[in-house]
């Protein structure tokens, strides 16, 4: 999972000569923090979008491999023990049915730490452009918000667990700071258009007056 992130980082966010030397030594958050922040809009909608694909693409082959290890545990567990002993060793030292649902559990675990992984790791990456994003285009935000909630709920229906909250806390977030630039933004707007409103004296009809005053 890991070097997955890091394999689209190094690819998309490639170090310069300065952060190469920061990477060797140990420290390359820092520069890829400002690499981050330095990306366009669209360019880092592409990197956050193509990470999302692999890890996906991961997760997904996680989950088959999950869904194997249990097939056969619970084959296994079925099958009630063989002349080899391998049913009896599957399901634990005792050789009940516990040691199996054990087993599954720990499948379970497994693949849902891969998945809350995934999430927290793609929060820190939005975390760490959080004064950009809130400053970004309703258009640009848009694109990052659909991209990021599309991947929590693909990753939810993989590992077939509730909704993680995780990123979607991190994004919600950022939604509201946006929502507030964007109204600060536009009241300023909106102040400087009335305080250049020019007003000229018209003439009215007695009648429009009358009707006015009454």
């Amino acid at each position: 999972m890991l070097a997955g992130i890091k394999g689209v980082l190094r690819q998309e966010v490639p170090a310069g000569a300065g952060g190469e030397g920061a990477a060797g030594g140990g420290g390359e958050k820092t520069p890829l923090g400002e690499r981050l922040r330095e990306l366009g809009a669209d360019d880092y909608v592409g990197v956050m979008r193509r990470l999302y694909r692999v890890l996906l693409l991961i997760l997904q082959r996680c989950a088959n491999v999950h869904a194997l290890l249990c097939a056969v545990i619970r084959a296994e567990s079925e099958d009630g023990g063989g002349e080899d002993g391998r049913s009896a060793e599957l399901q634990g030292a005792s050789g009940d049915a516990g040691g199996a649902a054990q087993r599954t559990a720990a499948c379970v675990e497994v693949l849902d730490h891969l998945c809350d992984t995934g999430h927290q790791r793609c929060g820190r990456l939005l975390a760490v452009r959080e004064r950009q994003t809130v400053h970004l285009s309703l258009s640009e935000f848009s694109a990052l918000f659909d991209a990021t909630v599309e991947f929590a709920n693909a990753t939810d229906r993989v590992c077939g667990r509730q909704r993680r909250q995780t990123l979607r806390a991190t994004l919600l977030a950022q939604a509201k700071g946006f929502l507030e630039a964007l109204h600060v933004s536009n009241a300023g707007k909106l102040s400087t258009l009335l305080d250049q409103e020019q007003w000229k004296q018209v003439s009215a009809l007695s009648r429009l007056l009358l009707h006015a005053c009454a």
